[in-house]
Order: C-alpha cells, then structure tokens, then sequence
C-alpha cells in the first residue's frame, strides 16, 4: 500500500510540473548577402534579384545603393555592419559598422530593430530569423521612390559564413 501511494504521489509531483520557458529574443548575428529584395508601393509591387541593384535616392552611403547578390551585411551582438572585409589572419570585420538596438514584443512577431546610419534612423521588422537565413521588412515611410510613394522593402539574406 505504502509503494502505491509513493507512485501515486510521485506520478502526480512528475506529471502536474508546468514548463516554464523564457521568451526568446531574436538573434541577428552573422553575415548575410542580400539575395531578394521585394518593393512595394500602392501602386505597385517589384522584385530584384541577384544582378539588379536597387538606387535609393532619400539616403546616403552606404544604403543608397544596394546590389541584389553582392551587398554583404552583418550583425553582431552591437553594430550592424557593411562592407565586410577579411582581413590576413581570415577574420572578418567591419569597414562601416552602425550600433543597433533590438527590441522583441510578443505582439510585434519576431520583433524588429533600428539602426542610425551617418545620422538617418532605419526601423526593420523582423520577419524571419532562421537559421540560415534573416528577412527583414522597412518599416513603412522610410523609403520614396523616384515619383514620391512611400516604399516598403523587404530583404530576404542567406548566411554567408
């Protein structure tokens, strides 16, 4: 009788446990390459791929132009960084690097960052953060194209190395 209470005890101790998770921040780090970029306006809706380059006139170096399958990226745990570059010990760093701040609320998805380059804040929902792979989308109304419309953009990155 004493063993069938203790099984009892112990069955109801082990299976009544409620797991307990912490909520997950997003994590940014590692280089990417643009692979797609997806435009959309009111009007309209474009896609650039790899060979394409997308002009952006309302910004300044090293956003304003972007080539759709050579324009690397990175993050770390502080600064998203352009023009990565390897250096003679085969490390990678930097040539511009901006410091970030991510945020992650849960009714936001996946969260979103924003990063002040040469004095113009970016604001990016995080759309996906995968393991090889990160998209993220402007927030509306950074971006004009050439006629005015807000623009959003969407950039879809693999993993380099």
């Amino acid at each position: 009788m004493k063993q069938l209470l203790f099984l009892f005890l112990l069955s109801i101790t082990l299976l009544s446990c409620e797991r307990y998770e912490q909520p997950t921040y997003p994590s940014l780090s590692g280089n990417y390459v643009i692979d797609v970029i997806t435009v959309s306006t009111d009007s309209y809706t474009d896609v650039l791929y790899p060979g394409d380059t997308l002009f952006l006139n309302d910004t300044n170096f090293p956003m304003d132009t972007i080539a759709v399958g050579f324009t690397k990226l990175g993050f770390n745990n502080t600064h998203m960084g352009f023009n990565i570059v390897e250096n003679q010990w085969g490390d990678y760093y930097f040539e511009d690097k901006f410091p970030y701040t991510c945020t992650n609320f849960e009714y936001q998805g996946n969260g979103f960052f924003w990063v002040i380059i040469n004095g113009i804040q970016y604001s990016f929902d995080i759309v996906q953060d995968g393991l090889e792979n990160l998209i993220i989308r402007s927030k509306t109304g950074r971006f004009r194209d050439s006629n005015n419309n807000e623009m959003e953009l969407t950039f879809t990155m693999t993993m380099t190395y």
